[in-house]
């Protein structure tokens, strides 16, 4: 019975770890990454991507780059933000215990749109909702290739 027990606490709490991490939205089911990006780009000199977003016959991919725990000094940059656009200067009790006692990510995305121009977008999301707030926008336009001496020229280094 003892050995049930634990197999079943072993299995809630890995379930709970699982269910406080960050998601990854490239599946994008609930389509917050494309109507954020939609909207953010609908009336800017980049509205030809937000309507190519919205297309139902663009072909795009998009992809997880990175994804961290947002500090303290993020999430109050966003909890502001967000009391500002919504037309407060001082933050409320409720908005700062949604901002600074949740686990919020930071998460890059890359969507590339087949021989133009890659977009990544800088998302924040909380464990099971994707893409609740937007911060940037940034267009890769063109690519240099690098150059890396041989690594046979740099065996003097520690590493």
């Amino acid at each position: 019975m003892l050995k049930k027990t634990l197999a079943a606490c072993a299995i809630l709490l890995s379930s709970h770890a699982i269910a406080e991490s960050a998601p990854d939205c490239s599946l994008d089911k609930d389509k917050k990454i494309i109507s954020n990006l939609f909207l953010s780009l609908e009336n800017t000199n980049h509205s030809s991507y937000a309507y190519k977003l919205i297309d139902k016959n663009s072909v795009y991919t998009i992809t997880l780059l990175s994804s961290t725990k947002a500090n303290k000094n993020e999430k109050t940059y966003l909890m502001e933000r967000r009391s500002k656009q919504n037309g407060d200067d001082k933050v409320y009790e409720p908005t700062k215990a949604q901002y600074m006692e949740t686990n919020i990510y930071k998460q890059y995305y890359k969507i590339d749109f087949p021989g133009e121009e890659s977009i990544i977008a800088e998302f924040y999301s909380i464990p099971h909702y994707c893409a609740v707030d937007l911060k940037n926008i940034y267009f890769i336009s063109s690519a240099v290739e690098g150059f890396t001496p041989s690594f046979l020229d740099n065996t003097s280094t520690p590493y």
